[in-house]
């Protein structure tokens, strides 16, 4: 059982029991059955567990056995949080608390802690299963249990990715893979992979949460784990989607979905059903959007995590804003808001602020649009300081960017100038902040230096001929294409290889503040201009400063114009743009 050799674990259970048979000792039949229920549990084989479970938790209660009673509950416990029934889980470990010994051994007391903790964490309650954990890794620690602080460190970093911790996360789940390793504990690895999966997903990098996932699903698949490996598919999925591969992700939820069900885990079908109808949204196929919302729906239950039922709720606002029923959409995504009040929710949070102002703005309600939209970007804000520095963070903020931008069109409609030209600027700071709140490079001297600078030798070598085809004019469409191509992907590649030797973060630059608009204009002789361009959804922004006026008006510029204008710019720019790429 410790070395995760399920099978083999079962088989000597079963031989266990029918020696003991001949015996009819039924409390040491009932102790063996407690083990079993662990065995299957891990094998995913649920409804027998329970059938198990429950058979030995009479017979200690009729034997009243306190041992037998608290080991079986433990495992009772298990296999409800394995079942994503956390609140199942919390009553069977208060029944073991009122039943333990105030001498009980360490290593109970840690095992009570750690699978406490995991089933608080499925509550959402991050804090007081970080702390739980804690606990147990001491009590572990204390007994030289190598394997299980292992196991503790895993879950200390999953519970700071649950938090939103995310460089936190990252540099634990790097601290405890050596061990995983050496110990050969794949589980535990398949599961870094996973959660690395999931961070990458937030920080919008979907190819290495998708390359991470795609690991993650293999290691699974190697262990026999169905609903791990479903959850692999899921979270491949998800990545899909960000990345605009809409058929391919429909594919992998709806594997992910048949899992699940076969495993009777309604809630985490719901989560493929409701992410499958987003990306059919995105198709622009709102009828097999909207069959998807009310299956969702139905397979919701009282006993449903309050997240699922929100993340159902959400689909059905951007249902309603599709169709044009705009105030439908706010009432909902404003209940999601309601509904998630207590909650550490932010992602889910942002996405129904988001509704809310889309859903005014549409009304024709600009103050409660404000309101919303700026909530939503305080959201963006504030779980920033919790991204690593370098290419994560600027992945991270340019997700907020079209926040930004919408409340820039938002306040220029309302007739607040002032108010837009200081989004805009606090927008396009971020790009210049992110490039000085770069980290330090690690030491030289690393397995992946070699790498980098092959890598980057590739780069300057198509920088170079882009360049030359910026200057000549000569070089043929296709060809330019073809090398804009490899050039992105070069850079993709290396940022991965980079991201993966991160060195020591400099102070990070992004809470500077920035100039206001009457030191602006204090700084501007009586006969200067100064202007300053903006993109939006609507169109480039243009805003005329001077000494003592400040206006703003729209630039006519027809659809992909700027962009072919930009293209052109960037080019010859890029390799001083992102410096790190370079040599």
């Amino acid at each position: 059982m410790l070395l995760g050799r399920y099978p083999e674990a079962l088989r000597a259970v079963d031989q266990a029991l029918v020696l003991l048979r001949l015996r009819g000792d039924r409390r040491e039949r009932a102790e063996l059955q407690s083990m079993r229920v662990e065995v299957l549990t891990q094998l995913e084989r649920w409804p027998e567990a329970r059938e198990v479970g429950l058979r030995a938790l009479a017979t200690f209660e009729a034997l009243d056995h306190t041992k037998g009673l608290i080991r079986i509950r433990m495992a009772l416990a298990d296999l409800a949080t394995q079942l994503d029934q956390p609140r199942e889980a919390l009553r069977h470990y208060r029944q073991v608390e009122w039943l333990l010994p105030a001498d009980a051994p360490r290593r109970v007391r840690a095992v009570i802690a750690t699978n406490r903790g995991s089933a608080l964490q499925a509550c959402n309650r991050f804090r007081a299963a970080t702390r739980w954990f804690e606990l147990a890794r001491e009590l572990f620690l204390e007994e030289g249990c190598e394997h299980s602080t292992a196991h503790l460190d895993y879950n200390l970093a999953h519970a700071a990715f649950k938090r939103g911790r995310f460089a936190e996360a990252l540099e634990r789940f790097d601290d405890v893979a050596p061990t995983l390793e050496r110990l050969q504990d794949e589980m535990h690895r398949a599961h870094v992979d996973l959660d690395r999966a999931e961070i990458h997903l937030r920080l919008h990098l979907p190819e290495d949460a998708r390359a991470y996932a795609e690991r993650a699903g293999e290691r699974f698949e190697a262990l026999g784990l169905t609903r791990d490996r479903a959850q692999a598919a899921y979270v491949a999925g998800r990545a899909s989607a960000l990345g605009g591969e809409y058929h391919a992700a429909t594919e992998l939820f709806a594997r992910a979905r048949k899992a699940f069900a076969a495993l009777a885990m309604s809630g985490r079908e719901v989560s493929c059903l409701v992410q499958t109808a987003y990306a059919w949204l995105a198709m622009e196929r709102p009828a097999q959007a909207a069959a998807l919302a009310s299956e969702s729906a139905s397979l919701l239950t009282a006993f449903s995590n309050p997240l699922t039922a929100a993340s159902v709720r959400l689909l059905e606002a951007s249902l309603a804003m599709a169709a044009g029923n705009h105030e439908a959409a706010r009432e909902t995504a404003a209940g999601v808001l309601e509904s998630t009040r207590r909650i550490f929710a932010p992602w889910l949070r942002l996405e129904a602020l988001r509704t809310v102002g889309e859903a005014c703005r549409a009304l024709d309600r600009a103050p409660e649009a404000l309101e919303a939209l700026r909530a939503a970007l305080a959201i963006v804000e504030q779980t920033r300081g919790e991204v690593p520095p370098d290419a994560y963070r600027s992945a991270y903020s340019s997700a907020g960017a079209e926040l930004y931008e919408t409340l820039v069109d938002l306040l220029l409609d309302s007739g607040d100038v002032q108010g837009a030209f200081e989004h805009a600027q606090r927008a396009k700071s971020r790009t210049l902040l992110e490039q000085l709140g770069r980290s330090r490079p690690a030491a030289h001297g690393t397995l992946c230096d070699t790498r980098i600078d092959a890598l980057r030798a590739s780069l300057n070598a198509v920088y170079s001929e882009l360049l030359r085809d910026g200057v000549r004019d000569d070089g043929a469409p296709e060809q330019r294409l073809a090398r804009n191509r490899q050039a992105a992907e070069l850079e993709q590649t290396l940022a991965r290889v980079l991201r993966q030797r991160r060195g020591t973060p400099i102070e990070d630059p992004a809470a500077a503040s920035l100039p206001s608009v009457a030191a602006i204009q204090a700084a501007l002789a009586p006969d200067s201009r100064l202007l300053e361009y903006f993109q939006t959804p609507r169109g480039l922004v243009v805003f005329v400063v001077t000494a003592e006026d400040l206006a703003a008006g729209r630039a006519p510029a027809a659809p992909g114009e700027l962009e072919e204008c930009s293209q052109r710019l960037r080019f010859p720019l890029a390799k001083h743009e992102r410096p790190e790429l370079v040599a």
